[in-house]
């Protein structure tokens, strides 16, 4: 049987995907050049533009590795699907977790414990779930696990038909707000709305994998270089418009504004990471260099880490190693070797021997 490759690029992607959220952390709240979160600024929207592109890419692998084991057994197995999650996600998580919590416990930082609970059960997404800044950036892993439970479930009654429903849901997830706001939809339409757009990242990059043959001859055609600079515009003027300008909230313009991003983010994003699988130019020998292969390698250990060493100062109560910012590497690096790469091969193993002991028993 054939194995998964890993790719490169997106190890590079990675790599951008944590500098931008570590680098919008640390000039904006931990040294202060804008403390309030809420405000427009540039650091702040490439910790934003971040976290999107961790969405896009893990909407690309799930899905990728969905079809590739469906092409080579022709089932899917949701049992797989979720001891490979399991084992990727939970013990680096809760190695973090732990140690926040008894960093809070000796009275380190200033983090409720009731908060360090809820991001445990991926809630920290909710409106008003107060997780703390320490606990808080897990509301992204939320958004991803929450997807979790409804892909493998699609995935294994639908098999290739999932392409078409992923491609109708980015639809419907992208125009979703707008819809709403014209409508006039009341607060249940609100609250469902407002998670839509993370959810759109994520199947963007389901619909990039899905439709990746199609993805593969557009980006080595003859207008792939346009589309390219064409995303690459679109992002400056987007990046330009959102580091400048708050709408009040609920206003038509404010609508206008979470519009172009909800549709314009999620397509440039997945044309850009998309193509860049398929492509041999600039762009992948940027993406292929080794520190952002490095950091790419280390990148979910290393956002895990990087809020422990990004506070604004009045959350860290004693002086200690967080306010060394550099150290967030060292950890993140000692994390994925010791903690995460152990965890991924751990589940790998699993995945290799349940089945054989299942067909023992059945013998």
């Amino acid at each position: 049987m054939a194995t998964y490759q890993r790719i490169p690029q997106l190890d590079g992607w990675r790599g951008i995907s944590i500098l931008f959220v570590v680098a919008g952390h640390l000039i904006d709240l931990r040294y202060g050049a804008n403390p309030d979160i809420d405000l427009p600024s540039l650091a702040g929207v490439f910790a934003a533009w971040g976290v999107d592109i961790f969405f896009v890419i893990s909407g690309f692998i799930i899905t990728k590795l969905a079809l590739f084991e469906f092409d080579e057994t022709e089932s899917f197995s949701i049992f797989k699907f979720y001891i490979r999650r399991f084992f990727r996600i939970i013990p680096p998580l809760f190695v973090y977790l732990a140690f926040i919590g008894l960093a809070t416990g000796f009275s380190l930082i200033e983090q409720a414990q009731n908060g360090t609970l809820m991001a445990a059960l991926f809630v920290c997404n909710f409106p008003y779930m107060k997780c703390g800044w320490f606990a808080g950036h897990t509301w992204t892993l939320a958004y991803e696990e929450q997807f979790y439970i409804i892909f493998p479930l699609l995935f294994a009654l639908a098999g290739r038909l999932a392409r078409r429903f992923f491609l109708i849901l980015l639809i419907a997830l992208m125009v979703l707000q707008p819809l709403r706001f014209l409508l006039h939809l009341g607060d249940g339409w609100r609250l469902t709305a407002s998670f839509a757009p993370p959810f759109s990242f994520i199947c963007a990059g389901a619909v990039v994998a899905a439709y990746e043959k199609t993805v593969e001859r557009l980006s080595n055609g003859p207008y792939a270089q346009f589309a390219t600079y064409g995303a690459g515009a679109l992002l400056l003027a987007l990046l330009s418009m959102n580091s400048t300008f708050a709408f009040p909230l609920g206003s038509p313009f404010y609508h206008l504004q979470r519009l172009l991003g909800n549709i314009l983010l999620p397509a440039c994003f997945a044309w850009l990471i998309g193509s860049t699988v398929h492509q041999s130019n600039w762009l992948t020998s940027i993406l292929r260099a080794p520190p952002l292969l490095f950091f790419g390698m280390i990148s979910y250990s290393l956002y895990l880490w990087q809020q422990a060493f990004s506070a604004a100062p009045h959350l860290y109560i004693l002086s200690g190693p967080f306010v060394f910012p550099p150290l967030m590497i060292l950890v993140a690096t000692a994390s994925y070797y010791f903690v995460e790469r152990p965890s991924v091969q751990l589940g790998k193993r699993l995945i290799a021997i349940i089945p054989r002991s299942r067909r023992k028993a059945a013998a």
